[in-house]
């Protein structure tokens, strides 16, 4: 993996009061070794998660500004900078959308990382956990840690794929939280719409595979759906 960029605001949002945000000025340094594990862990948990939903971004983009923020990034020259104010702008309307809501915010971490030649924009909310240590005597004392085994909310866009996607295609993948309320904040900060699961994301693909050979006169698509059913 390639970072290119990582930032980390904070969002919280306490029982009646208005959320409140703490917003970096300036990105993280990439070459950092604690920011490359950060953004490897993530990721590496991200992967591990099942159930994904697959999705695009709203074209009502005056309600949801996500996607305009984002196309000013990847077409500006001075990308820190970009990056830095994409991320501000995203966590300010993501607190904005929090309001009356239960959600507590947490950390929310931004990535722009290259692999395999393919460009990613990772949004990531994380929180505290608290635990035990030892100290030097052998004591046991509290610690607060970033608890990087659970993500609380997610979501992936597919930078290379959204730059050149039909309407139909889908660029964006998050993981959904349990309660529909916590979970629609997140997603309205993005403006993700056509959202479906993985299981239809994978007969779609195979639907299309299907399509494709019989333009083709092939017969191997069911043949081609079993190495790919075998392979996921």
């Amino acid at each position: 993996m390639g970072l290119n960029h990582l930032i980390v605001h904070e969002v919280t949002n306490d029982a009646g009061s208005t959320p409140d945000t703490n917003l970096r000025s300036q990105s993280l340094p990439v070459a950092d070794l604690k920011v490359q594990k950060l953004a490897g862990a993530l990721l590496e948990i991200y992967r591990k998660k099942p159930n994904k939903t697959y999705g695009g971004f709203n074209p009502s983009r005056k309600l949801y500004p996500f996607a305009d923020w984002l196309d000013s990034f990847l077409t500006q020259t001075e990308r820190d900078s970009a990056f830095v104010t994409l991320t501000q702008a995203t966590v300010q309307k993501l607190a904005h959308q929090m309001e009356g809501t239960t959600a507590k915010g947490g950390y929310v971490v931004f990535f722009d990382y290259t692999e395999n030649t393919e460009r990613y924009l990772m949004i990531v909310i994380i929180m505290d956990r608290s635990g035990l240590t030892f100290d030097y005597d052998l004591n046991i004392n509290d610690v607060i840690a970033l608890d990087l085994e659970h993500l609380h909310q997610a979501a992936r866009v597919s930078v290379s794929r959204y730059l050149s996607a039909s309407d139909s295609e889908n660029y964006l993948s998050f993981i959904q939280g349990k309660s529909s309320t916590l979970r629609g904040y997140f997603l309205d900060t993005l403006g993700c719409t056509n959202s479906h699961g993985s299981k239809e994301s994978t007969e779609g693909a195979f639907n299309a595979l299907d399509e494709v050979c019989d333009r083709l006169n092939l017969g191997a698509a069911i043949l081609t759906s079993e190495i790919l059913n075998n392979a996921l």
